[in-house]
C-alpha cells in the first residue's frame, strides 16, 4: 500500500491515480488516514464479499425464525390495505 500525503495527492495525482490501479493509496490529511483509493475491480469485488456475507446473515436470520423479506413485505402491505 502506498500511503502520501494530500500535498503530494495534489501535486502528482495522476501519478497515484494510476498506481491505485495496481494497490491501494491512501492520501492523509494531518498526518491521519482520510481516503483510499483503490482499482474498480477491487471495489467490486468487495461489494460482492459485502453483499455475499449479508446475503448469509439473512439467511441464519430467516432460518432462526425471523421473518424473510417477501413475508414482511406482504405483512405491510395486508397492514396498509386495512
Amino acid at each position: 500500500m502506498i500511503i502520501i500525503d494530500a500535498t503530494a495527492f495534489q501535486r502528482n495525482g495522476g501519478l497515484y491515480f494510476q498506481k491505485a490501479a495496481a494497490e491501494p493509496v491512501t492520501i492523509t490529511k494531518h498526518g491521519r488516514p482520510a481516503v483510499t483509493l483503490i482499482s474498480h475491480d477491487e471495489y467490486e469485488r468487495l461489494k460482492a464479499m459485502e453483499d455475499a456475507y449479508w446475503a448469509i446473515r439473512a439467511k441464519a436470520a430467516e432460518s432462526s425464525g425471523a421473518l424473510g423479506h417477501k413475508k414482511a413485505l406482504r405483512l405491510i402491505e395486508e397492514a396498509a390495505r386495512g
